[in-house]
């Protein structure tokens, strides 16, 4: 349950807030589109949340259908049909932000997780040679992604011929 009505919250939360703020502007149709999506992919996931074990997963995968279809295809609403895509504002350095952002905090995630099961084992050489392993993993995948991956991507989005897709 803590997970489904996070998410539902999250999902219900942000376009209700951004459209909000949007009171007037013509782009404001688009948080509102994924509003109304999300009050209906809201259903299957409290009621999986809630229901039997056994409907959870089945329940989910509805929602994640509904979730996935809606942005597949513009969110559509009766009388106002689907958003076009070429109306969607991509900024791409925010996004490229925003990935470094997450990418970041997984990466300590992972480095908390090697040196919290390296602490709890005594000393050995095969401990100390999985904690460099692990430990110089996690380094080159961060400069990897931030003084590579990461910086391509804004600029892969700023050029890119349908940057919403």
């Amino acid at each position: 349950m803590p997970f489904a009505a996070a998410y539902v919250a999250v999902m219900l939360g942000r376009p209700l807030f951004v459209a909000i703020a949007l009171h007037g502007h013509p782009r404001r149709l688009v948080p509102l589109r994924l509003l109304a999506w999300s009050a209906v992919s809201a259903v299957p996931w409290l009621v999986g949340a809630i229901g039997p074990d056994d409907l959870r997963l089945p329940l989910w995968a509805v929602a994640l259908a509904v979730d996935y279809a809606g942005l597949l295809t513009g969110w559509p609403l009766p009388r106002l049909g689907p958003a076009p895509p070429s109306g969607w504002r991509i900024a791409g350095e925010h996004l490229a932000d925003r990935y470094q952002q997450i990418f970041l905090i997984a990466l300590g995630e992972s480095i908390l997780v090697i040196g919290l099961t390296y602490s709890g084992e005594g000393f050995s050489g095969r401990g100390a040679a999985a904690f460099t392993v692990a430990f110089v993993t996690t380094a080159l995948l961060w400069r990897i992604y931030f003084h590579r991956a990461g910086h391509l991507l804004a600029e892969a989005l700023r050029v890119a011929p349908r940057r919403a897709r």
